[in-house]
């Protein structure tokens, strides 16, 4: 268990930080990966008499998939319930791709609510 002596609040609380937080960094590294590409394309294009532009392109890509192999690896260790320590996604493989649940209500495994109303928010 990740801290089984939280209340219902709390964990509902800590599981929605780690949420926002792990879709923020989804959406920067998403963002700085296809940025790379993009920037190494236009390096390319701009520099078409340089001896070795390819390499410039390479280099670009390589870094858009350092990028991507971070967010990949690290956001689904972020989303985790709080109460059990498992990572929240569809508990049957063939279920939307095995992927993270995007906004769940409870845990698929131990049925901690995940969402609702802490201080008045919904």
């Amino acid at each position: 268990m990740d801290h089984p002596a939280l209340s219902p609040e709390q964990i509902i609380a800590e599981f929605q930080r780690r949420r926002r937080l792990t879709f923020r960094i989804r959406k920067w590294t998403a963002g700085l990966g296809l940025g790379g590409v993009f920037g190494g394309f236009l390096i390319l294009r701009s520099m078409h008499d340089l001896p070795d532009p390819p390499y410039l392109l390479f280099a670009g890509i390589v870094a858009s998939m350092v990028i991507f192999v971070f967010g990949a690896y690290y956001t689904p260790h972020l989303y985790r319930c709080p109460h059990c320590g498992r990572r929240v996604r569809a508990s049957d493989p063939t279920e939307a791709g095995y992927t993270l649940i995007k906004d769940p209500v409870s845990c698929p495994h131990c049925g901690a609510i995940l969402k609702g109303t802490t201080r008045g928010r919904p």
